[in-house]
Parts: C-alpha cells; sequence; structure tokens
C-alpha cells in the first residue's frame, strides 16, 4: 500500500479485505480497542485546541500524547493507561515490539478526521501491523454489531522529535490545591469564552482561582471564582485535634488564558469519568490543571506563569 506521507484515506473495498486479513494476535505491534468510542472521539477534538500536531508515545504500560504550545505558554498531555483500560470489558491496550517505546509525531486533524464517523454507540480499534508504517482504525458499531468504517493514517518519515517534559511536582496528585466540579468550572468560564474578552488572566492562591476577562483599555468586564469544593480543616480545627499544622506560604501565580485553553477547559466535561477538575499550585512550577478521561486515564494540561 503506496501513499504518500501525512494523509488520511478511506480504504477502498481491496484495502479493506487486506485490512481485514491481519491477524490482530500476531501481526500488529500496537493495539488499541476502546468501546466507548465517543468518548476518545471527545478527548482528540478537545486537545486539537492546543495544536495542529500532537506527538504520541507507545510504551508497555501506556501511551501518552503530548503538544507544547509556546505561543500559548502552555503544555497540554493525557495518558491512557494500560492496567486501567484492560479491565473494561472488551478494552485492550497492547504493545508487541523490540523497542522500549514507540513515538510519532502526527497531524491532530488526521486522526480527528479519521475518527468523525465516531457515534455515541460505537467502539474504535486503532493497531499498528508490524510490518507496515501505517496506523489503521475501524469503527464498530454495536448497534449493527459489525464494522462500519475504515480509515488509515500515514505515519510521517522518522525524524528527531523533541518532547516537552511535564515538570515534576511535590504535590501528591491525590491532594489537589483546588478541586471543583467541570459542570461548575464550565459554567462559569462559559459567558467569558462567549464574550472573547482581549486578555483574559488566570490568578491562583492556595485559596481560590479567579479567572478575570478584560477589554484592550483595561476595563474588567467579567470575573470569576472558583474555590475548593471540599473545605479543608482550618488551622484552629487541626489545632483542636491535637495536630500541629505545618506552616504554607502564601503563594500567588498569574497567567494569561488564550481561548483554546478555555475551550479545552470547556470541553473535557465530554470524557471526564469523575467530572472534577483538579488545580495544583506550587512554588517554582507552572499551574497544573488534571482532570480524568473516564476510567482509563488523565489529561493534564500546564500553564506556564508570568507572575510569582
Amino acid at each position: 500500500m503506496s501513499k504518500s506521507d501525512n494523509t488520511e484515506d478511506e480504504l477502498s473495498p481491496d484495502e479493506i479485505a487486506e485490512f481485514k486479513d491481519y491477524d490482530l494476535d500476531d501481526q500488529v505491534e500496537i493495539l488499541i480497542h476502546i468501546i466507548d468510542g465517543k468518548s476518545f472521539k471527545n478527548l482528540i477534538d478537545a486537545v486539537k485546541q492546543m495544536g495542529k500536531t500532537g506527538i504520541f508515545t507507545f510504551k508497555p504500560e501506556s501511551f501518552d500524547y503530548s503538544c507544547y504550545n509556546s505561543e500559548f505558554n502552555s503544555l497540554v498531555e493525557f495518558t491512557i493507561i494500560k492496567s486501567m483500560l484492560n479491565k473494561i470489558n472488551e478494552c485492550e491496550y497492547r504493545f508487541v515490539s523490540n523497542l522500549e517505546e514507540y513515538t510519532i509525531e502526527l497531524p491532530i486533524d488526521l486522526l480527528k478526521n479519521a475518527l468523525s464517523q465516531i457515534n455515541i454507540k460505537d467502539g474504535i480499534t486503532i493497531f499498528k501491523p508490524k510490518t507496515d508504517n501505517i496506523i489503521y482504525i475501524k469503527k464498530y458499531s454495536k448497534i449493527e454489531e459489525k464494522d462500519t468504517a475504515f480509515s488509515a493514517l500515514h505515519i510521517p518519515k522518522m525524524r528527531d522529535i523533541n518532547i516537552t517534559k511535564s515538570p515534576e511536582y511535590s504535590l501528591k496528585e491525590s491532594n489537589p490545591t483546588i478541586s471543583t466540579t467541570l459542570d461548575s468550572f464550565k459554567f462559569k468560564i462559559d459567558p467569558i469564552i462567549k464574550s472573547k474578552h482581549s486578555s483574559v488572566l488566570l490568578s491562583a492562591t492556595h485559596e481560590k482561582i479567579c479567572i478575570t476577562g478584560s477589554t484592550v483599555e483595561g476595563a474588567l468586564l467579567s470575573t470569576v471564582s472558583i474555590t475548593d469544593l471540599s473545605p479543608k480543616i482550618s488551622i484552629s480545627g487541626l489545632s483542636s485535634l491535637g495536630i500541629r499544622p505545618t506552616f504554607v506560604p502564601t503563594i500567588e501565580k498569574e497567567a494569561t488564558l488564550v481561548q483554546p485553553i478555555l475551550k479545552l477547559f470547556k470541553k473535557m466535561s465530554n470524557f471526564s469519568g469523575d467530572n472534577k477538575i483538579n488545580f495544583y499550585i506550587e512554588a517554582g512550577n507552572p499551574i497544573k490543571i488534571m482532570s480524568t478521561i473516564k476510567n482509563f486515564g488523565f489529561i493534564k494540561v500546564y500553564i506556564i506563569c508570568e507572575k510569582e
């Protein structure tokens, strides 16, 4: 099958027949099967907001996506974890390769287009044969109980890929600085998205997140405030329990938000598993924002601060 790089094609009947002949047990080195194809499609649609090209890294225990956008001063990444996905009925992730990991750089529009026909009752299978430099995608209709669409993504020629590494945090991901529901957060930022403010500022402390939209002249048009969903025990409350509180210095951070980042936040509810969005505020690090991908992965956004 000879095609140019950076293309996405619907397969011909002969190619579909060849596609169906692949032995998914023996002839593939990467296999992803997700019964909830719509959520995966929504995930790709969300991360597309941040850039045209993403880096996919396949490893024995997970596959990762990352996109660093210097214009937005931000990094978005998601991870789908084998041990979590494989616990779900009719889902599977498999990486069988002589390599420790396999990394490709792929125009995200190609993947989005290949997933465009996925509906709410559809599953997807994504695989790469051992012998071809092509990623195949098939749609499985749970209603019709058959494969109903086939696509092929032709992997670009390999080149040196510079992967931006996410920073390390001392804060445990199970203990965010601020946590709230995605429904509430989406409701609060929606007016700012619709107003298309010239400037949107995110300011963060250990107590609350503020997002403020303003005009070019600096006039404030709208401000939303997000406080923690689960109130933490106060210092006086800790003392009454006989616990000696540790002093936590106040940290104040500021970062500029652009419309694509706000739209990404809004779209998180389309694939989140727990309807929560968590913020991590730590000295010397970007603001980290995290949510779940159903019950098989996580998405994280890092926003570089202009003031701390």
